[in-house]
């Protein structure tokens, strides 16, 4: 099965976000008019200067026709997970969006360090 670099999670968020906003066809103005927010703060977003801020992560991924998980580089198709992995999204699919992230992250921060030690 192929997977994408979005699938991958091997870019920076900044970049994933840019693609992303580049496959809907989308101005940063348009996204930042979908936002309601200022363009000048959504084009930090895009060049990786500045991270929305949780709460802004639901919204811009419905604008860009996504998920958080996709935005922030933890997509992975279930098919592919093993028995064990899938409860585990499961419980974590329960959790509230913040919680979410903060589990997300702290994976990627382990598997991060695992890779780095071998």
């Amino acid at each position: 099965m192929a997977t994408s670099p979005l699938d991958m999670g091997c870019m920076e968020p900044y970049q994933r976000l840019e693609l992303l906003r580049e496959k809907r066809g989308f101005s940063m103005a348009e996204v930042a008019r979908r936002m309601g927010e200022p363009r000048s703060t959504v084009s930090l977003w895009f060049d990786g200067s500045l991270e929305p801020k949780l709460s802004q992560l639901p919204r811009l991924a419905k604008v860009l026709g996504t998920t958080v998980a996709e935005m922030v580089g933890e997509a992975r198709p279930r098919e592919s997970l093993t028995a064990d992995q899938s409860a585990i999204m499961d419980l974590v699919e329960a959790l509230n969006l913040p919680r979410q992230v903060i589990i997300g992250r702290l994976i990627g921060k382990s598997v991060k360090r695992s890779k780095e030690s071998v």
